[in-house]
């Protein structure tokens, strides 16, 4: 049986998102489908050009969500997203990420880390696009 290690990745995401703001009461929350391409700062390995599908809820600068990502072999990693208030900040705000399942070669996977993320809102606010980059360990046992 392999061994497992523990080993430092940096992915970058390229992405597009819509945006559906709705009101409950005097809150606004804007509900997020992002579509995008991940590459890791590698040039190879983990994740490199894998596609990814993310949903998430944003309630005032809190992000929560979730993160489909799927490799060319067909195999997936599933990674949540969190975010805590940086209301005045677009860009350059950041959060973490923690890998919580995969399958085929990911299905033992695990770790996390840290995201930045810079973005421009479309002037209808109901198209985002933008980069993460997601530095973090990982291991596959």
């Amino acid at each position: 049986q392999a061994q497992s290690r523990d080993r430092v990745v940096v992915l970058s995401m390229a992405f597009s998102a819509a945006i559906d703001a709705r009101t409950f009461g005097d809150k606004v929350f804007a509900f997020m489908h992002i579509r995008g391409a991940v590459f890791n700062e590698s040039g190879g390995g983990f994740l490199h050009k894998a596609t990814t599908v993310c949903r998430a809820a944003n309630d005032t600068g809190n992000i929560f969500g979730y993160c489909e990502i799927v490799d060319s072999g067909g195999d997936q990693v599933i990674m949540l997203v969190q975010r805590l208030a940086e209301p005045d900040r677009l860009s350059g705000a950041g959060g973490e990420f923690i890998f919580i399942s995969g399958s085929g070669k990911y299905a033992n996977l695990s770790g996390g880390g840290t995201y930045t993320i810079d973005y421009q809102i479309e002037t209808d606010s109901k198209i985002a696009h933008g980069i993460v980059i997601l530095e973090g360990r990982y291991t596959i046992r």
